[in-house]
């Protein structure tokens, strides 16, 4: 239980929360892309 590796498990933990919150809000962007192109072609 040395505390030399505290920060660096924090660090990476903060990067890889942040890297799935981006990932699922470009899914969600792309998804709202596709809808509008869809509905686009559908004429509403």
């Amino acid at each position: 239980m040395s505390s030399g590796f505290v920060p660096e498990v924090a660090m990476i933990r903060v990067i890889v929360s942040e890297a799935a919150a981006l990932a699922s809000l470009s899914l969600f962007a792309a998804t709202i892309l596709v809808w509008a192109q869809m509905l686009g072609q559908a004429g509403f």
